[in-house]
């Protein structure tokens, strides 16, 4: 693999900062295909971004039902609990 090919591996993108690649993007036309490349990688960043914030958010929401179903669990057994020593 000669130097431009290893320069547009998937490797090589993933390894430069957001600042290096929107440098390349500001190149316009005059940074060919590190240019185009550099717009890829940073639309890949942001779907990856995304998927992972949405990830996250369902996270958050399964682990907030699972706390409201516990507590609404504990709730009826001490209802239970009180009826039964009423009676």
């Amino acid at each position: 693999m000669d130097e431009t090919e290893a320069r547009l591996s998937p490797d090589w993108w993933e390894s430069l900062t957001g600042e290096q690649l929107q440098e390349m993007t500001r190149g316009g036309l005059e940074a060919g295909e590190y240019g185009a490349g550099a717009h890829r990688e940073i639309e890949r960043r942001a779907r990856e971004r995304a998927r992972l914030e949405q990830q996250e958010t369902e996270v958050q929401k399964k682990g907030f039902r699972l706390r409201t179903l516990t507590v609404l669990e504990v709730l009826m057994l001490i209802a239970l609990l009180i009826m039964l020593l009423i009676r």
